[in-house]
């Protein structure tokens, strides 16, 4: 639950139907949200996945409320 929509979320890249990357969103308090799970497969790297995936996951973020962002290390 700690991903569960509509506060946070797993989004998943494709490539020719292949899973090439993945990132997630979890709601932490007070208006903030931590990217985490932030993962290309090589096969993806070099061409923007990585990119796409931050871009929809702080776009779903600020959508769900979400003030700031801290990523996970």
């Amino acid at each position: 639950q700690r991903y569960a929509r509509p506060a946070g979320g797993v989004w998943l890249a494709e490539t020719d139907g292949a899973a090439v990357g993945c990132v997630a969103v979890r709601p932490l308090a007070d208006g903030r949200a931590e990217l985490k799970r932030l993962y290309v497969r090589p096969a993806g790297r070099g061409a923007g996945v990585g990119r796409a995936l931050v871009e929809v996951a702080l776009a779903a973020a600020a959508g769900a409320g979400h003030r700031e962002i801290v990523l996970d290390t």
